[in-house]
């Protein structure tokens, strides 16, 4: 079992069914500057959801962000807002 999956078990047999978990899949350039060159494959990398939350200058600097790294951007910042709001 994974270790997220873990944690979400330990939660809800503690009480806490306010547990909220999110599926990253959006594939970007933005942030592979520093990780291995895999040609072809590009797999969406443990943390890089928040390449599009904190939208870090040194990543969004030194890459070429596409219109729909922009969208996905955006939209994060949306749902994290109202994740934020309500919950």
């Amino acid at each position: 079992m994974s270790q997220t999956a873990t944690q979400i078990d330990s939660f809800m047999r503690n009480g806490n069914q306010y547990v909220r978990l999110y599926q990253f899949t959006h594939v970007t350039d933005l942030g592979r500057q520093n990780t291995p060159d895999l040609g072809s494959w590009k797999p969406v990398l443990k943390g890089q959801d928040m390449v599009f939350l904190f939208m870090s200058e040194t990543v969004w600097g030194s890459g070429t962000p596409t219109p729909d790294d922009w969208r996905m951007a955006d939209q994060m910042g949306e749902r994290w807002t109202q994740f934020a709001k309500e919950g």
